[in-house]
């Protein structure tokens, strides 16, 4: 059944609000708030609703969030992560967590200890428009639309005074780091949307330094897909202020 109008203007409402908090302040919030968006015309009204409140049930939960930023050497730093599969009619979804903190000693290498964790200037949450036909070429999408959402970034920063070098740009995926800098060769490399090399030209431009580190270490993985209620609250205190201070 398909929602009725006014349960789609109530829905629409909630979406436009907490999208717009979700964005600014309580990152926390961005997936399921793009989800529920989503799930409007592809998810049976019951479940859509239960849905809903759930996500309502959180926001009512947990009404004050707060960012807390610390002095850093103002350089940009970026975590890029996919989850393949994972929406509706074989999409997956993009996430990317960019934050400013110390410069990096590079190149950068999966056993370095990570520069002190600021809060973030900007969280994403999309879903890749073409349909996927590996794990490593999603990761390689996501990587290519959060490096396009860096570029004016990086640009303000120089702007202000505050001069760029390669923008750390870490991955969980080793394919898709070792093909982004040329380290092996794709068989079939045509099965892969041209337009992700570009992101390939732009770290040879020194714009971006493409990097791995194990996925326990990738902040971006948590906006791209549902999580348990226990990780929820680990991962608060990593996003949102809450009087600690963690690193991963």
């Amino acid at each position: 059944n398909k929602l009725s109008p006014i349960q789609l203007k109530l829905l629409q409402e909630i979406v436009g609000t907490f999208r717009f908090y979700a964005d600014t302040v309580d990152a926390t919030m961005i997936m399921p708030v793009s989800a529920l968006s989503t799930d409007a015309n592809n998810v049976e009204t019951r479940e859509l609703e239960r849905r809903k409140n759930h996500f309502l049930d959180y926001v009512a939960t947990h009404p004050d969030a707060k960012l807390k930023y610390i002095a850093s050497d103002m350089h940009l730093w970026a975590h890029t992560d996919a989850s393949y599969l994972s929406e509706p009619r074989a999409r997956s979804r993009a996430g990317g967590f960019y934050y400013l903190s110390s410069k990096p000693n590079l190149p950068i290498k999966a056993n370095d200890p990570p520069p002190p964790l600021n809060g973030a200037v900007a969280v994403k949450s999309k879903i890749i428009d073409a349909v996927m036909s590996s794990v490593q070429e999603a990761e390689t999408g996501a990587g290519f639309y959060n490096a396009k959402e860096l570029l004016p970034l990086r640009q303000t920063l120089e702007e202000l005074g505050h001069p760029q070098g390669p923008t750390p740009l870490q991955f969980d995926n080793q394919s898709a780091k070792q093909i982004l800098n040329e380290e092996v060769s794709q068989k079939r490399s045509k099965a892969m949307d041209m337009r992700y090399y570009w992101l390939r030209d732009r770290a040879k431009q020194q714009q971006f330094h493409i990097h791995w580190k194990a996925g326990t270490h990738n902040i971006a993985d948590y906006v791209t897909k549902h999580h348990s209620p226990s990780h929820h609250k680990t991962m608060r205190s990593i996003f949102l202020f809450d009087g600690k201070n963690k690193i991963l």
